[in-house]
């Protein structure tokens, strides 16, 4: 067994958008809010809704869209 790491899939949320390995490619600009958005921006890029999202703290919220788009659960 390997324990080298492996890099599964890249999501990067910053400034700009939501980008990731998952062929998420988005813009603040698009989704007409502000970084890291709010539930309604989980639901309009990835078509998912999660009530314990709204209660996420910032970092929180930026961490799901990032493994989001990188295709993982």
């Amino acid at each position: 067994m390997s324990h080298e790491p492996k890099i599964l899939g890249v999501g990067v949320v910053d400034e700009l958008g939501i980008d990731g390995t998952a062929g998420v490619h988005v813009t603040w600009r698009e989704l007409e809010t502000e970084p890291p958005g709010t539930p309604r921006t989980r639901r309009a890029v990835f078509g998912a809704s999660d009530d314990t999202y709204r209660r996420l703290d910032r970092q929180c919220r930026t961490l799901v869209l990032a493994a989001e788009a990188t295709g993982l659960d």
